[in-house]
């Protein structure tokens, strides 16, 4: 019980309900078509006839399939560890309904875009995963972090900047590869959601929520003890008025 209490403790600490059930959701949609051996995953992959499967211009975020091999689950994990930190910071600088919003409409704006440029190219390819809604919350972060300095893969010191510019570059060549315009279509959502966070588009402004002001453990421990010690110094009070009143009654009897 005190495991599931400290986790409980350690979730609301993160301040982030709609990430953490975002990364929750994905890890158990990959888990679930790796037990039933992809079964039924095409119908929520995004491919040129998605307009008579219109969900899969969303659920396509949702259709990871990294357990083939120990490298594609090394990648899946960096990317589920990377949207926990981005996307953490995200929702609380925007607050959760604004985050929520956001995924919901970059991840289906991308998806029209992506399906868009499939078409034009009459490109027969399927795509799948949460790898542009993600980047899409990556240029978000960088946006708003553009002279944090990071550590990609662990060794490699990216500013917020280069950053975006070294994720659309890998976007461009994935989402590209034997289909160059595919490229620029996978990108173009990805640079808006960049300015997007960066204040440049006239028509939607990015607005952080209200910051609430929590007390630290150790502030709250010092304020109660404070509290206490009025308190003891109250009753102290009190009762050293009780004796003196109890004296002076005793010396009129006295009297």
């Amino acid at each position: 019980m005190s495991g599931i209490a400290d986790f409980q403790s350690w979730y609301r600490k993160q301040g982030s309900p709609v990430n953490m059930g975002l990364i929750a959701s994905i890890v158990s949609a990959s888990l679930l078509f790796w037990f039933t051996r992809s079964k039924g995953v095409d119908n929520f992959l995004l491919a040129v006839d998605s307009h008579e499967r219109p969900w899969s211009f969303f659920t396509y975020a949702w259709t990871s399939m990294p357990f083939s091999n120990g490298l594609a689950i090394a990648c899946f994990a960096f990317l589920m560890i990377w949207l926990f930190m981005c996307g953490n910071f995200v929702e609380r600088e925007m607050g959760s309904a604004r985050y929520a919003g956001f995924w919901f409409v970059s991840t289906t704006v991308i998806g029209l875009v992506l399906w868009t440029g499939i078409n034009l190219m009459n490109a027969r390819v399927a795509f799948g995963a949460a790898y542009l809604p993600i980047s899409a919350v990556t240029m978000l972060w960088c946006a708003r972090n553009q002279t944090t300095t990071i550590l990609l893969y662990g060794f490699i010191p990216l500013s917020g900047k280069w950053l975006a510019i070294v994720d659309l570059i890998i976007i461009f060549l994935i989402y590209g590869n034997g289909y160059p315009l595919l490229g620029l279509f996978a990108v173009a959502p990805l640079i808006l959601a960049y300015f997007y966070g960066f204040g440049k588009l006239p028509a939607l402004s990015y607005r952080a929520a209200p910051r609430e002001v929590h007390a630290t453990r150790a502030q709250k421990q010092y304020k109660q003890s404070y509290y206490d010690d009025v308190k003891k110094r109250e009753m102290e009070r009190e009762e050293r008025e009780r004796l003196r009143k109890l004296f002076e009654g005793s010396l009129k009897d006295d009297e």
